[in-house]
């Protein structure tokens, strides 16, 4: 008998609608156990409007202090205006949700891509399509996408506050 874990096999779902996305996206949320990295234009189609997907990165963000979330987008208007949700769960989780804008050297990538801890992501390459793929317990194959991501990081500033300054 050997005390060696069973780790899953890789998972590999080819996206082709919105529907599709919607639910591995859900899958891939439920799957995070330390970190989530999102990269969009706006993020509005990831559903973070949604009571449903808050209550899914509350429960995320409150299984264990240190888990964490990173939005990086082109546009911040549809979560400075549109996204109430996002912006409560910004303030009750100030120290674990950061959304960044993108740099100007940058705004020509068109690709979405989405990544939990280092085993899990969804990529379309274009962000207004639906077309793309979700691999799941893939850490070999998550790892440039994770790269990808962290360059983006890189390559943007904060965006979006969860407080707000004024006189």
């Amino acid at each position: 008998m050997s005390d060696t874990p069973v780790l899953p096999e890789p998972t590999r779902v080819v996206l082709a609608s919105k529907a599709d996305f919607a639910v591995q996206l859900g899958t891939l949320i439920g799957k995070a156990t330390r970190t989530l990295r999102i990269f969009d234009f706006n993020a509005a189609e990831c559903g973070l409007g949604t009571a449903a997907r808050e209550e899914q990165l509350a429960n995320f963000l409150r299984g264990n202090r240190l888990n964490r979330i990173f939005i990086a987008v082109h546009d911040l208007r549809y979560l400075e205006t549109q996204a109430p949700r996002v912006q409560r769960l910004m303030k009750l989780f100030s120290h674990a949700f950061f959304v960044h804008q993108v740099n100007e050297e940058i705004r020509n990538v068109e690709d979405c891509l989405i990544v939990a801890d280092d085993a899990q992501c969804i990529r379309k390459p274009h962000w207004e399509r639906y077309n793309g793929v979700a691999l799941f317990d893939d850490p070999a194959g998550t790892r440039d996408w994770l790269n990808r991501f962290n360059a983006v990081w890189e390559q943007s500033r904060p965006g979006l506050s969860a407080t707000t300054i004024g006189l």
